[in-house]
């Protein structure tokens, strides 16, 4: 990787990674960008993009360069709370699951009447409690 060059107050990078040198101009004057923290990195808030913390990420290096230049991102948003909704995902088996289980217990009953009456017994148990 090659190197970047940044100041504390800088418009410009170069990129030398490659033989031929290309140079990224950050305006400043003509958009005010505005970035959001996040867990991976920060969003850009222009295009909605998540821009991970990536020291070759040209657009990282962009953040890091509007940073050095005294603007500061916008808080990450708060994780949500898990809903009732949520909670009964974790408690109960997916229809697949419980549909696996059904099988795999009439496998040593061909008739399956043994797989029903532990399923109306299970159903009624959860009622109850």
């Amino acid at each position: 990787m090659g190197s970047v060059a940044v100041g504390s107050v800088v418009d410009t990078i170069i990129f030398d990674d490659t033989p031929d040198v290309s140079i990224l101009t950050i305006d400043y004057t003509s958009k005010q960008e505005t970035y959001q923290l996040c867990p991976v990195g920060v969003i850009r808030q222009s295009d909605n993009v998540e821009i991970p913390n990536d020291p070759a990420n040209h657009d990282w290096i962009e953040y890091q360069i509007w940073l050095a230049n005294g603007f500061t991102p916008l808080p990450a948003n708060p994780i949500p709370q898990p809903t009732l909704q949520d909670r009964r995902w974790e408690l109960y088996p997916t229809i697949q699951d419980q549909l696996d289980a059904l099988y795999q217990a009439r496998q040593g009953d061909p008739t399956g009447l043994a797989a029903i009456d532990a399923a109306i017994t299970q159903v009624n148990q959860s009622v109850a409690s």
